[in-house]
């Protein structure tokens, strides 16, 4: 099973949409997918009206998590979070490597695990980062978030995750946003993906439930998606 966090210490900047997305687009290309909400703002949960920061929390104490998986779609499946995670979670992971031991004695089957982390670098972020293959980075195209992204570059250097790719996120048509994205390019080269434009499709996608691909399958926004996924398929 390939684990990987869908993070950046900056909020706000798209991370759970792209962990639904990216996951959708991967059970579409016939990969089976998991994705894990260790955000305590539970907004992944929320997204599929899903709840259970009681249950992760509980699975994680009693080192076992296969019976959390939610089915939300073909092959997708989400393991809720929420609130609960912000002190009894982060008292549970204290040690960074207790998630890795938790997955390894869950025995879950999956292609892919996304892990949803938090804006912040505490313990559970710490946790998802020793559980995972790597990181994608989710990067809002604004100078200020350039900013903040070298700061958690250096944090996933110290912590040894490599970044297996980035996407830019709320890209929009000012000289602004498009000089952050040219900066991007020019920092990230191979790794940069396709940027997710701003667009009210993706938050109407959110309040409903639903997945860009069920809203506007060969929108700009869903084929930067796709790109990201298959990325991710080719991570070892």
């Amino acid at each position: 099973m390939v684990s990987i966090a869908i993070g950046n210490a900056k909020g706000g900047v798209g991370k759970t949409t792209a962990a639904v997305n990216v996951g959708a687009a991967l059970a579409l290309a016939g990969r089976s997918v998991c994705l894990l909400d260790l955000d305590p703002q539970g907004s992944l949960s929320t997204w599929f009206n899903l709840t259970g920061g009681d249950e992760l929390v509980a699975g994680l104490r009693s080192r076992d998590l296969a019976g959390l998986p939610v089915a939300v779609r073909p092959g997708l499946d989400v393991i809720p979070g929420g609130k609960e995670l912000a002190l009894q979670g982060a008292r549970i992971l204290e040690d960074v490597e207790t998630l890795r031991g938790v997955l390894a004695l869950s025995g879950l089957r999956y292609d892919f695990l996304l892990i949803d982390c938090a804006p912040s670098m505490g313990p559970l972020v710490y946790n998802a980062l020793a559980a995972s293959t790597g990181v994608l980075v989710v990067c809002e195209c604004s100078l200020l978030a350039l900013a903040g992204l070298a700061q958690y570059e250096e944090l996933l250097e110290a912590a040894g995750v490599k970044v297996v790719a980035v996407q830019p996120s709320r890209l929009v048509h000012t000289k602004h946003s498009q000089k952050a994205l040219s900066t991007l390019k020019g920092r990230y080269k191979a790794r940069l993906l396709p940027a997710v434009p701003e667009t009210v499709l993706l938050r109407n996608a959110a309040v409903k439930g639903k997945t860009i691909f069920e809203v506007a399958r060969t929108h700009a926004a869903a084929l930067a998606f796709e790109a990201a996924a298959a990325k991710l398929q080719g991570v070892k």
